[in-house]
């Protein structure tokens, strides 16, 4: 996502080993859209430095310069130092060169989010903004990627190109001004066109998010995600990172807070509550109890499943209104167009909340309980093939039989003819072709869409997967590598190559990647199950069944979690336990061949022998049962006849 800064102009780089003024270019280290910043050495001086060289064509001396003279105001231990401003052969300003690594790489290592090893770092970057402040300085850009952390714990922040200098009068007093910074790091207020010291309070609470939670409060492009600030909660931390204390998450929230009275008075008040929470006194911020933290989960996600119920309930009384009037449309012939842009409205507001519903939970796109009302709801709307293509597709595409299956390839190739350049139409089919086994079909449209758009995480990831069901381990893992080098934190990234290597038996490498994914998405049950059956594997049971209850506790219907954990209770010898897994899992999965030959085993192993009986005949009956369990099935029946 772009910088509104820089969302409109392009970097420029210059040779390694060029001389700029007095310094050597020795490689680049960072870059925006109007700069790019290289590590560089001072020959007289003997000095390394950070050299920012600003685009002449998009950026004036004198923006350079108010930067420069802004930084120099700031001799502070967590600032970064300015040493030197250059105007030939291109405008330039030298500042310290860190050593460091950002404060979401710093925590990832110590992986340690008590408030005793947040405290010391959260409390300098605190006493950094309280000094820029103090200078009447508001910095408007505070977020991780600003904020280093050297090999010896000090924090350094820099940036501070969109720095401003605040009203004198009031700390709190605001000034209207054309908003920029990184949407994801924005305060509501900063997004309307003002700003006051309060948006930098902010900003320290969307970095602190980010660096417990392993993503910004808010995700997306820029657009959505500054509509997300204005109108949306975002989710409460601990939700997704079960680890964060309450004091970290309550002094996170405050900061967050969309009218900046609600937020802290100033930075000073900040760091005392910083100080109490370390010191275990009371803090001002309000801690969510467990009951508020999971009344607001729900409240977020209920909002989501009601709207998109909602917008299919809104379809369908349109749908039905229509029928109904048609014999008294000349009389309403002045109100038909706005009749059809609602119609429209609600289509399109039904296609983008299907889409979102399957991005989060993909699984849904695979389950008939689901999908079936939908289905029902548009065949009984006439010609809803034709009127709502996309809508038709994603729900009669996936298991649905061939003629469906076949009538969403033409509609989908029908709406692709129309707007070729929708590159989601075209991972939507690439998805139904896998899904049916047309592999070759599927990774002709994830290519096409690699060609159109070469960054698109998702395309890489749906033709990793078709590689692997195609057999091509190796292109596979090629393409697994090369997606998370462009995106490090993709949780289902690390999730597939998980797969991949549980495929090729390289448990100790699936370990690892099951275990990112859960860090960077804690709340994805598939990872936890899948890193259960990796320990099983592997004979660290107790491990298996902490992770199959973690799965367990996130989809309490995850019969997969539960028949998987019953089979490790089953090794260590606990049958009562792996009684209520397997019963439970049978509920689910009533008709699943695998669970009634476990539970005639599980039953058979605790005396039970009527209960043993029966589930045994029921797994014999069902075709599907694998041959090895077939022959353990049919030796206990005999054994059991035999008493």
């Amino acid at each position: 996502m772009d910088d509104l800064t820089t969302s409109t102009s392009q970097s420029f780089f210059i040779p390694n080993n060029s001389v700029v003024g007095d310094y050597i270019l020795q490689e680049v280290i960072g870059y925006g859209g109007m700069s790019v910043v290289y590590r560089a050495y001072h020959n007289q001086l003997r000095r390394t430095v950070a050299l920012k060289i600003i685009n002449k064509q998009l950026q004036s001396f004198q923006k350079l310069a108010a930067e420069a003279r802004t930084m120099a105001q700031l001799d502070h231990p967590n600032i970064v130092r300015i040493y030197d401003i250059g105007t030939t052969p291109y405008f330039y300003f030298a500042m310290e060169f860190i050593k460091g690594t950002t404060l979401h790489e710093w925590l990832r290592r110590n992986n340690n989010y008590s408030i005793e090893n947040l405290a010391p770092i959260l409390l300098q970057l605190a006493t950094a903004l309280e000094f820029i402040h103090s200078k009447n300085i508001i910095h408007q850009d505070i977020k991780p990627s600003n904020v280093l952390i050297t090999p010896n714990n000090q924090l350094k922040v820099m940036d501070f190109g969109i720095s401003r200098v605040a009203p004198r009068m009031v700390p709190t007093q605001k000034s209207e001004f054309t908003p920029v910074g990184t949407p994801k790091y924005m305060a509501p207020e900063q997004i309307s066109g003002s700003a006051s010291y309060k948006t930098d309070i902010y900003g320290f609470g969307a970095t602190l998010y980010e660096v417990v939670c392993g993503k910004p409060p808010f995700q997306g492009r820029s657009y959505n995600v500054m509509v997300d600030v204005l109108t949306k909660e975002p989710i409460t931390p601990s939700v997704l990172n079960p680890q964060v204390s309450p004091e970290i998450e309550a002094i996170c929230l405050k900061c967050l807070q969309k009218v900046p009275a609600n937020r802290y008075a100033s930075v000073k008040q900040l760091i005392r509550d910083i100080k109490n929470a370390q010191a275990h006194q009371p803090i001002l911020a309000k801690k969510y109890t467990k009951w508020q933290a999971s009344k607001k989960f729900f409240k977020r996600h209920i909002v989501a499943i009601t709207s998109m119920i909602a917008v299919v309930f809104m379809l369908l009384c349109f749908c039905v209104y229509l029928f109904w009037q048609k014999n008294r449309i000349e009389l309403y012939a002045n109100n038909i167009h706005d009749l059809k842009k609602e119609v429209d409205l609600v289509r399109d507001a039904t296609t983008q909340t299907l889409k979102r519903a399957f991005e989060e939970y993909s699984t849904l796109q695979q389950s008939d309980t689901f999908l079936q009302p939908l289905r029902k709801l548009l065949l009984k709307i006439p010609q809803s093939d034709k009127k709502y293509p996309v809508i038709y597709g994603m729900c009669f595409g996936l298991n649905s039989g061939k003629y469906a299956l076949k009538k969403s390839l033409q509609l989908l190739q029908q709406k692709i003819e129309k707007d070729p350049d929708d590159m989601e139409l075209f991972i939507t089919r690439g998805n139904i072709y896998l899904h049916n086994n047309m592999v070759d079909k599927a990774i002709a449209d994830f290519d096409y869409v690699l060609q159109k758009k070469p960054q698109s995480i998702t395309a890489y990831l749906n033709k990793a997967n078709a590689l692997t069901r195609k057999l091509e381990y190796d292109k596979a893992k090629q393409l697994y590598d090369k997606l998370l080098k462009m995106e490090p934190t993709y949780a289902k990234g690390y999730y597939n190559r998980g797969r991949w290597f549980s495929i090729q038996k390289k448990l100790k490498e699936a370990i690892k990647d099951y275990k990112l994914t859960t860090m960077y998405n804690p709340a994805y049950a598939p990872a936890y199950n899948n890193l259960g059956y990796a320990y099983m594997r592997t004979r660290q049971l107790d491990k298996a069944v902490e992770n199959y209850t973690k799965a367990i506790s996130l989809d309490k219907k995850n019969w997969q979690s539960l028949f998987n954990r019953a089979i490790v209770y089953m090794q260590l010898g606990n049958y009562e336990k792996a009684t209520v897994d397997l019963e439970a899992a049978h509920a689910e999965k009533p008709k699943q061949s695998q669970i009634h030959c476990y539970l005639g085993m599980v039953y058979f192993n605790q005396g039970t022998l009527s209960k043993a009986k029966k589930y045994l005949q029921l797994a014999l009956e069902n075709a599907e049962l694998p041959r090895h369990l077939r022959q353990r099935a049919e030796k206990i029946l005999r054994h059991i006849r035999n008493k």
